[in-house]
């Protein structure tokens, strides 16, 4: 999966960089430490935006297993605070079932 992921990445013109996070970069959470999949930086003409990618089998967090979707759950608002209080607008986090639905977080509008 990651690979088919990062194959779709590279074969997107606006994206600029991408990173499978190593396992040292974590955020806390509540339910311990979360290491997101994906940065990724794309490059738009109204400007550059840095996403965030976590990929699991499902666009739904509801059917994650709890730990999971607390995880998950605990870096959305982790991310979003670091967008407010930085006032990095273009900083965007998601949860993706696989390169489809990132390829619909990179179209749409930031």
């Amino acid at each position: 999966m990651e690979r088919k992921f990062a194959l779709g990445l590279l074969g997107r013109n606006e994206v600029k960089v991408f990173v499978k996070l190593p396992s040292a970069f974590t955020i806390p959470t509540p339910l311990g430490r979360y290491n997101p999949d994906w940065a990724v930086t794309i490059e738009r003409p109204d400007g550059s935006r840095y996403i965030v990618f976590e990929t699991k089998g499902t666009n739904e967090t509801a059917l994650l297993a709890p730990i999971e979707r607390g995880k998950t759950q605990a870096a959305r608002v982790h991310f979003a605070v670091i967008r407010h209080d930085i006032g990095m607008n273009d900083l965007e986090y998601e949860v993706v079932r696989d390169i489809n639905a990132a390829n619909a977080v990179i179209e749409r509008e930031a």
